[in-house]
């Protein structure tokens, strides 16, 4: 049975037209009013701006959202690394990579690793490569200008495809989840971390 026979795709898609939709994220992040919004209300004045995974960290401490980012990006990565068949000299595929914060920060720690970030806003895009020169990381990183919904690389190209904070925007969750899976290699993983509607009595 195929996805589209499981799932009906107009279930998951936003209201209105594809186009309009990639405009109205581009607007949303795009800006440089926005990008100073977002990484110091969700990053501390970082690049990594996610929502983070809280364990141990002291939501009253300075810098605590930028930790919380950061521990949220190293726990998906060695979770997808324990996925993949491939130990080292890794290659992964970031969807959404958004200023490229976990990418540059992943490069850094991890030597052998090579990324190709895909991200619909050119201006996050130049800051994620400034970045990655300010890193010394500038060599492994490869940034595409694209929405992951239309991702214009070849399939079975990488070990892993990651994808934190960004499936909130897409347009079509099924077309996202199955472009993140054409491009990954037999033997790899995906990982993604995503807002969810839960299920409380305030929700």
């Amino acid at each position: 049975m195929s996805t589209e026979e499981i799932h009906d795709s107009k279930t998951y898609q936003k209201s209105g037209d594809m186009d309009k939709h990639l405009e109205g994220v581009k607007k949303q992040y795009d800006t440089k009013e926005k990008r100073e919004f977002y990484s110091q209300v969700m990053g501390d004045g970082t690049a990594n701006i996610h929502f983070g995974k809280w364990d141990g960290v002291d939501v009253e401490a300075e810098g605590a959202y930028g930790r919380a980012s950061d521990n949220l990006t190293d726990y998906m990565f060695e979770v997808a690394s324990g996925l993949c068949e491939k130990k080292e000299g890794i290659s992964y595929v970031d969807l959404g990579s958004g200023s490229g914060g976990a990418a540059v920060r992943l490069l850094a720690a991890n030597p052998s690793l090579n990324a190709t970030c895909v991200n619909l806003c050119p201006d996050q895009n130049a800051g994620a490569l400034k970045d990655a020169e300010s890193k010394g990381v500038q060599d492994r990183i490869k940034v595409v200008t694209s929405s992951y919904d239309q991702c214009p690389l070849e399939g079975d190209m990488f070990d892993l495809a990651f994808s934190q904070d960004a499936y909130v925007h897409s347009y079509d969750k099924v077309v996202s989840y199955s472009e993140a899976r054409r491009l990954v290699k037999s033997g790899g993983g995906f990982i993604l971390c995503d807002l969810k509607c839960g299920d409380g009595p305030d929700v």
